[in-house]
Parts: C-alpha cells; sequence; structure tokens
C-alpha cells in the first residue's frame, strides 16, 4: 500500500495515480494501516471518477477478496507492510 490513512481515494485521484488498489491487513495494534498484509487488489483509475465513487470501487473490490483472504489468513501466507506514505 502506497497510500494509507482516511483518504487514500482522494490522494490518489490528487495526485492522477495510474493505478489504485485495496490492501486486506491485520490489525495488530493501534497504529493505522500497519499489520501484516493479507490480500491486496489492484485496479487502473479512471480519472472521471468522484471520491465516493472510487472509494466505492475498492470497497467492492476488496469485499470480493475476503474469502481469499480468508484462506490466506488461516493458512499463515501473510506479507509485512512496506513503509507506504502515510496521509
Amino acid at each position: 500500500p502506497e497510500l494509507r490513512g482516511p483518504s487514500p481515494a482522494f490522494w490518489a485521484i490528487a495526485e492522477g495515480r495510474g493505478l489504485v488498489g485495496a490492501t486486506i491487513h491485520v490489525i495488530d495494534n493501534e497504529q493505522i494501516d500497519q499489520g501484516a498484509i493479507v490480500d491486496q487488489i489492484s485496479l487502473p483509475l479512471d480519472r472521471s471518477m468522484s471520491v465516493s465513487q472510487l472509494t466505492t470501487l475498492l470497497f467492492q473490490a476488496a469485499a470480493g477478496r475476503v474469502g481469499r483472504a480468508i484462506d490466506r489468513l488461516t493458512s499463515g501466507s501473510l506479507e509485512p507492510q512496506n513503509a507506504g506514505e502515510y496521509r
């Protein structure tokens, strides 16, 4: 995850990024977006979308990966997060 925090969709649009994504991760302490990665999905950014539309798209994409994430979580196939930017 490159953009962390409460407004990654806003920053992805504001910076004109080519790709956006969603990460399903373990919440293991009080720090936001720091736990081990369970699953991720990347999508091309449609620059005509609003922040609200993009946020909805990302939530839907992540929801579609919940079954896979549960399988990875129960098998122990987790990855540490990189030091992405928090905003």
